[in-house]
């Protein structure tokens, strides 16, 4: 779990820096908040995602690599003080998220609380709400709120509805409410909340772009450098006097973006495909054993002639069976004790090469998660004994073969 959590952060990084040095200054904002709200998604998909590198083939020399079923290792014992701390640490990410949902429903009733017994207009794209008060014009999902006594001119007022109407009809609330869940979920990730600040931003974009169109830029300009908000804090609502002012009257003023830029877009492909890439090393092939405990392969080969060959007879397989094996390991194994201190578990993939001669060498972690289970690992592929090797067209030859080992702590 931690390490996947440090895979989605990093993947949330990379996302973020691209954002930030690529996309950011760009005028494309419908762009822009259709990707910041798909990378934080992607930053929690790319990990579970596995390469499958069969492709690549084989030589004549080796066979194709085997994985085999994986093998389980418990800790064989309970580390009372380090159940402790996992439980410590899912009650506190659990009380987090407890404290920042009751945060919010702070905000969603206080604006429930202005829709009871105020005066309410229903127009085509949104319901206008009329408060007995001086509150600035705000919106939340179809809702615009306007204080009667608001201290705007008729004109500054239709303007800032125009604004606001732009974030309904946009349904730039719901952009929010999925960032406040996310954020309420993953609240010990504190990259999402950049992402939030950031998807606000953009909605402000938007919304600016649209009414100042019809306005005038620099009216809009003057209108809203002139004012601040009226004292109401509504982390889910939108204004239009949301900060920050500097940035958003950059952007109004700002020459609209060639369409040709948008051929930065193309930087995701390599980027998603070099973090699956990275990630794949967690992979899981397993392959199920059959009932009598041996494993076969088999494909084919078309050559020049048209000839079709079977690839490989058969697999490589230890010589005492898979049965034995696999209860050799599983009673030979120790869980090394530095691991169960830190608390460390995970899969550590051993690959190591069965030779003609049916010996096994070049034994090594592919994929580990250190705190010696590697080393033991390794250690008990080496004193496995030999095997009996593969046969590929009628031939023995050597195959890699990768053995996944599950350390679990109980």
């Amino acid at each position: 779990m931690i390490l996947y959590l440090i895979e989605v952060i990093s993947c949330s990084i990379v996302f973020l820096l691209i954002y930030q040095f690529a996309f950011r200054n760009d005028t494309f904002f419908l762009r822009n908040r259709i990707y910041l709200l798909l990378a934080p998604i992607l930053s929690f998909l790319l990990p579970l995602y596995q390469w499958d590198f069969s492709f690549l083939g084989t030589s004549n020399e080796f066979a194709e690599t085997l994985t085999l079923a994986q093998v389980q290792i418990y800790s064989g014992e309970s580390d009372s003080a380090l159940n402790a701390i996992w439980l410590w640490l899912i009650g506190t990410a659990a009380l987090g998220s407890l404290a920042y949902f009751i945060y919010t429903s702070i905000s969603i009733l206080k604006i429930r609380n202005l829709l009871k017994g105020a005066t309410k207009e229903q127009f085509k794209d949104y319901t206008l709400v009329e408060l007995n008060n001086a509150y600035e014009p705000f919106s939340f999902l179809k809702y615009l709120f306007i204080g009667k006594n608001s201290n705007l001119t008729e004109d500054e007022k239709q303007i800032i509805i125009k604004h606001e109407v732009a974030h309904i009809k946009g349904k730039h609330s719901y952009d929010i409410i999925y960032m406040e869940l996310l954020c309420g979920l993953c609240w010990f990730i504190p990259l999402f909340f950049i992402y939030k600040k950031l998807i606000k931003e953009v909605h402000e974009f938007i919304a600016d772009n649209e009414a100042s169109q019809t306005s005038g830029t620099k009216s809009y300009a003057k209108l809203m450098a002139q004012s601040t908000l009226n004292a109401l804090s509504l982390d889910l609502s939108h204004n239009f006097y949301q900060s920050p002012v500097i940035k958003r009257l950059e952007m109004i003023h700002k020459k609209r973006t060639p369409w040709v830029k948008q051929t930065k877009l193309l930087m995701l492909v390599p980027t998603i495909l070099l973090l699956t890439l990275a990630f794949s090393c967690d992979g899981d092939e397993d392959l199920a054993l059959a009932a009598n405990g041996k494993i076969e392969s088999k494909s084919i080969e078309i050559d020049e002639s048209g000839e079709i060959y079977e690839m490989l007879k058969e697999s490589a397989m230890p010589q005492e069976g898979y049965r034995k094996f696999y209860k050799r390991i599983q009673e030979n194994l120790q869980y090394p004790e530095q691991a169960k201190r830190m608390g460390v578990s995970g899969k550590v993939y051993v690959l190591f090469i069965v030779d003609t001669d049916g010996s096994i060498s070049e034994v090594k972690a592919i994929r580990g998660i250190g705190a010696g289970c590697d080393k033991e690992a390794v250690r008990l592929i080496e004193e496995a004994g030999n095997w009996t090797p593969a046969i590929r067209k009628g031939k023995i030859v050597k195959q890699r073969i990768v053995l996944p080992i599950n350390f679990k702590l109980n």
